[in-house]
């Protein structure tokens, strides 16, 4: 098992880079704290990172090769969130974005600060309460997507969350929200495997968890745990999901005891973990391979609650490329125009 005893004696941060113990590399891509860093995508077409600000209600993109990076505030307000980014497949500078309780569309070059107002697709719940969160598109090209609530400080100045509040979606071709898992708390990352299962990051209950998956009809079924952080993981919960070459799942995970956060590599069909990797921030809020080679697994986390969270620092909201891996990704998929046209 991972000695955090040994990690925190050899880890040297220098400038933004923290090198570990072992071969891989933590660089961090810019000094910008983000609210909370969400929902990355690699985009292989033009070897572009696009990810999220939920709570500035923003979409970032950024350019490895040119280190560019461009930030446009895509919804206003004192609520007002963005919750994922992914382009149309075949129609440039397009693409589909979770906004406060919708998703929609906007048309951005991805090299300016300034994007289209969105224009909503279909609302997804009519609880205001609510806003969507995480989403990905399926082998099929469909989105799945959940709901996460509105979060308040309570009198003693504590952040509170209402349990079991959310749920997570798929929107069907046709623009139909149907109801895939009821009653959860914090829906995080989703990965398909071989086309008949669904994992899925049941996050607050600390949990990850598998479905039979019909890729043809997006149906889910016999659901078990691979994986309980209250077992293998305390004051750990699993957020982002991404699936290497090899099959194997690679989470982010959110912490709330240490100053440091944690990526795991597992394998899917125990849920055993197989790798732990030490980043310099606690709140690891997702995660995706990219780079040429789709072997850079980048990295974003939040700084929430660091009005009452001690363990976060001048890292937390950072986003983070870890090299060295010998690790590497699949392309994640893109969100057919088609299926928006129709709807």
């Amino acid at each position: 098992m991972f000695q955090v005893e040994k990690c925190l004696c050899l880890i040297v941060i220098i400038a933004s880079t923290v090198y570990s113990d072992e071969d891989y590399k933590v660089r961090s891509i810019s000094k910008t704290q983000y609210s909370l860093g969400h929902s990355p995508y690699w985009d292989v077409k033009s070897q572009t990172l696009y990810f999220v600000d939920i709570y500035a209600g923003s979409v970032i993109s950024y350019k490895p090769s040119t280190r560019e990076r461009f930030t446009a505030k895509i919804v206003n307000g004192p609520r007002a969130t963005a919750s994922l980014i992914i382009p149309y497949e075949g129609i440039d500078d397009k693409f589909v974005v979770g906004v406060n309780r919708s998703v929609a569309n906007i048309t951005w070059d991805g090299r300016s600060n300034t994007a289209s107002t969105p224009s909503v697709i279909v609302e997804i719940t009519d609880n205001k309460t609510m806003y969507s969160h995480t989403g990905k598109a399926d082998p099929k090209g469909r989105l799945w997507i959940g709901t996460f609530p509105q979060l308040f400080t309570n009198s003693s100045g504590s952040l509170d969350i209402p349990l079991n509040q959310g749920a997570e979606y798929m929107i069907s071709a046709t623009g139909k929200v149907i109801e895939k898992i009821p009653n959860i708390t914090a829906p995080e990352g989703q990965v398909w495997s071989t086309n008949t299962l669904f994992y899925f990051a049941n996050c607050l209950a600390g949990k990850i968890q598998v479905y039979d998956y019909d890729n043809e009809s997006g149906e889910i079924s016999n659901m078990r745990v691979i994986f309980d952080a209250q077992k293998e993981s305390k004051g750990r919960s699993p957020a982002g999901l991404a699936l290497d070459t090899e099959g194997k799942i690679w989470v982010s995970m959110i912490t709330t005891d240490s100053n440091y956060g944690t990526v795991i590599r597992i394998e899917p069909d125990s849920g055993k973990v197989l790798r732990t990797l030490t980043l310099p921030t606690p709140q690891l809020s997702n995660l995706v391979f990219g780079g040429e080679n789709l072997n850079v697994l980048y990295v974003t986390s939040s700084q929430l609650n660091k009005k009452y969270l001690n363990n976060l620092n001048e890292n937390a909201g950072r986003t983070f490329a870890v090299t060295g891996l010998m690790s590497s990704g699949k392309p994640v998929t893109g969100y057919p125009g088609q299926r928006i046209v129709a709807i």
